[in-house]
């Protein structure tokens, strides 16, 4: 499965709004568990939230969510807003690279200042 960052930031916003350690595929409008479950356990494993995860044998699993680690919160913050977030996504495509937990950041970071010029 290939990694979504518009879900990742959609997960994150969520859990930081909403505070809830359960999350449902439906509550953040994705058609299935199998995605949230991927990417919430990518997120713990990236060290972007707190939580633990139980695999059942027939595929798919459960994820509690403890809480948005510091890591998280800071990554959050730089692309909450969907003109930083846009102007990120299209300067990263712009110079070719790939998505990645730091082409994002320094993509936020340089989004942000040409903001500010």
């Amino acid at each position: 499965m290939k990694r979504d960052w518009e879900l990742i930031r959609r997960l994150l916003i969520f859990i930081e709004e909403s505070g809830s350690q359960h999350l449902l595929s439906e509550d953040i409008g994705v058609d299935s568990p199998d995605r949230v479950y991927y990417h919430l356990d990518q997120m713990i494993q990236g060290g972007l939230i707190n939580g633990s995860r139980s695999t059942y044998s027939h595929g798919g699993g459960v994820v509690v969510v403890t809480g948005i680690t510091p890591k998280g919160h800071d990554f959050i913050e730089q692309i909450r807003g969907e003109t930083v977030w846009n102007k990120t996504k299209s300067l990263i495509k712009e110079k070719g690279l790939d998505l990645t937990c730091e082409t994002i950041k320094a993509g936020a970071a340089a989004a942000i200042s040409s903001m500010f010029s």
